[in-house]
């Protein structure tokens, strides 16, 4: 009885580690986080960060909001220390998200590397160790198993979509050399919607009635 009961909780809790786990690999590997706090505050923090360098601002194509971009000497989240970290956020429009009208992010992180041996092992570990905490909470463009062996150079970027809604990416990522330069270059991209100036990750949303571990509040106890 007692392993039947923690088994019906693995599979009721799992919605909310998923969201949880997915918050804490952004948090990882990005140095402002949008998920902390409201939206506006993140873009505020993310706009003045005295750390982000050469910063560029675009009006997006919908002229709602200001694009960023920028690139950091000083952080690096990967396991070799990259030349740069440039990032952008980027307004993409606007969705129907679960019959609503809201907009729509794509918040990207490129590292470049000098080009050797050495470097394209361990960035491929650290792809392998960011597709790895995505492969078992999400569907992904592989559409089988995710193995070690599929994380191949060049344009061949890993998409993941959350189980539920698969109609909109959540992330990606992918490494390529480029031409000319000597350098390498890991990208890793995250989407997310805006409600009352909350970010999401696509395919989660707050307190629905069918599944209330898509509530914000439940991630934070995670």
């Amino acid at each position: 009885m007692r392993a039947f009961i923690i088994l019906i909780w693995i599979i009721v809790a799992s919605p909310a580690f998923s969201q949880a786990d997915f918050i804490k690999l952004v948090n990882d590997y990005y140095r402002v986080n949008p998920f902390e706090g409201t939206f506006s505050a993140f873009y505020n923090l993310m706009k003045n960060d005295p750390s982000l360098l050469n910063k560029e601002f675009n009006r997006s194509e919908d002229g709602e909001s200001l694009d960023i971009s920028g690139t950091y000497k000083i952080f690096n989240p990967f396991s070799i220390n990259a030349s740069n970290i440039h990032v952008s956020l980027k307004n993409e429009g606007a969705i129907i998200y679960y019959s609503i009208p809201v907009s729509v992010y794509a918040y990207e992180m490129t590292g470049k590397f000098t080009d050797s041996k050495y470097s394209r092992i361990k960035i491929r570990d650290d792809i392998w160790l960011i597709a790895n905490r995505m492969r078992r909470l999400y569907v992904n463009s592989k559409k089988t198993a995710l193995r070690k062996r599929d994380i191949i150079e060049a344009k061949d970027a890993i998409r993941f979509w959350f189980r539920n809604l698969t109609l909109f990416k959540a992330a990606e990522v992918s490494w390529s050399p480029l031409a000319n330069s000597g350098e390498l270059e890991l990208k890793l991209k995250c989407y997310f919607v805006v409600i009352n100036n909350y970010a999401y990750p696509l395919g989660h949303y707050p307190g629905r009635s069918s599944d209330q571990f898509n509530d914000l509040g439940n991630w934070r106890r995670y």
